[in-house]
């Protein structure tokens, strides 16, 4: 995962270093360099901060993860699965440099080599304007923004992701994270953001509309190792009129909103991460169909310390009630598929996800733990639910000695149990039951 936790709060991907054609980035990017204007050639070198760079790389080998789907990840529940079960492999470069006036320019590019998912992006976007280019696309760029000070704030503009607190263990990321292109600034512990990212409209016409996000976040320290932050979100779906010549028809468009926070705690021994949100979406973002889908969502994690031994625990749940009540699915005899439940409907449903993952530290770098994830749905809204027990136990060496365990080279094995036989193992047979292997490294730079 490209995000790291230190003294139990997550901290944004390390900052950039430097590109070497720092100077042609504010161009790239359509920006002014004027901000980036330094001091004499006498004394730049002097005064210019070092070059640097940073990322994250991850890469193995999993077994069964094919075309036929017997990734365990892949359950159709929509919830979070423990983060050893994923895809493999994902590499994240970061580039950059701070000028001598505070002025700063970012290029971060990843890859999840396998060209199709990612669990790092809320929204698909990229530099490209074609979302179907992006994910069939090896190398994706994420930042290309330039940042400057103006008084005590910093304001930057560009292409950004904005990522903050998650849940280690489920690798579920903070639902307010915000991907795209835009402007925002920092001023007085506040977050302002407006960005927008590309798509099209999923009519035949496949007519180009923009999504707009607005964030406020703001952070309130409660005390030296405790802090509250409060959040809002707002999107608006993109509208086009009506054009008879492409044969696309009117889209209205639709606003989504999030309102929410997160506490956040930190210790020698103990890290926390605990969040609550409302959301509404609506039941047709073209904004046809009119009303809106409501929920309340709840995430914790926490790591904890305990000498020879380590814990780390993971809770989603998230209530999603229903504008329109929706069919509701039961697993038929044969345990093969999931039918109809008759003429019932389901007005809500509660999407949940909990995990823990106790370690023994046999010696400082070599690690045995054992992760415990149960997921799935309380009502099967969809011919493709199904309820999860994944059973993961792991063996690792790590450089440090940390619940973490990174960086670290590692093997594990998961056993998945299912409620109905919605996986298919590497003979394209049906079962209810799932066993796949994971081996690599997992590092930061």
């Amino acid at each position: 995962m490209t995000l790291r936790i230190v003294q139990g709060q997550l901290r944004n991907r390390a900052p950039a270093a430097l590109l070497t054609a720092a100077a042609l980035l504010p161009a790239m990017a359509g920006l002014s360099p004027v901000a980036l204007a330094e001091e004499p050639a006498s004394e730049a070198k002097a005064a210019l901060p070092p070059i640097e760079f940073s990322g994250y790389w991850r890469l193995g080998y999993q077994t069964d993860l094919n075309p036929l789907h017997a990734n365990q990840s892949e359950q159709g529940t929509t919830a979070p699965t423990s983060r050893h079960t994923r895809s493999p492999n994902y590499f994240d470069l970061q580039l950059g440099k701070t000028f001598s006036n505070g002025a700063r320019v970012k290029f971060t590019v990843d890859s999840d080599a396998n060209l199709g998912f990612s669990p790092h992006q809320n929204d698909s976007w990229d530099v490209s304007k074609d979302p179907e280019a992006v994910n069939n696309r090896l190398l994706r760029v994420r930042d290309l923004y330039l940042e400057v000070p103006v008084g005590e704030a910093k304001i930057w503009a560009g292409a950004r992701r904005l990522e903050w607190e998650d849940i280690r263990i489920l690798d579920y990321l903070n639902p307010f994270n915000v991907n795209g292109y835009g402007i925002g600034g920092t001023v007085a512990d506040t977050d302002l953001v407006l960005s927008y990212v590309d798509r099209k409209d999923e009519t035949a016409a496949k007519t180009p509309l923009k999504d707009v996000t607005f964030l406020a976040r703001h952070t309130m320290s409660i005390s030296e190792n405790r802090a509250v932050k409060p959040m809002f979100l707002i999107k608006q779906y993109g509208s086009a009129p009506k054009n008879d010549s492409t044969g696309q028809t009117e889209v209205k468009g639709a606003t989504a909103f999030k309102l929410g926070g997160i506490y956040s705690s930190w210790s020698d021994k103990h890290s926390a991460n605990m969040g609550v949100w409302f959301e509404s979406n609506p039941v047709d973002r073209t904004g046809t169909k009119s009303g809106s889908d409501t929920g309340i969502g709840l995430m914790a994690s926490n790591a904890y310390e305990f000498g020879e031994y380590g814990l780390l625990t993971g809770l989603h749940l998230f209530y999603d009630s229903f504008k329109d009540s929706r069919p509701e699915y039961k697993i038929a005899d044969d345990k093969k598929s999931l039918v109809l439940d008759g003429d019932k409907t389901a007005n809500n449903s509660i999407t949940y996800s909990v995990a823990v993952q106790p370690v023994y530290y046999a010696t400082k770098n070599v690690h045995l733990a054992l992760d415990l994830n149960y997921a799935g749905k309380t009502k099967k809204v969809s011919d493709a639910d199904a309820n999860a027990l994944l059973v993961t136990p792991i063996l690792r060496y790590a450089m440090e000695k940390n619940v973490m365990g990174t960086p670290q080279i590692y093997t594990s094995v998961t056993y998945g149990s299912y409620d109905w036989k919605s996986k298919k193992n590497a003979k394209a047979e049906a079962t209810d039951a799932l066993v796949t292997t994971q081996t690599g490294f997992e590092v930061w730079f």
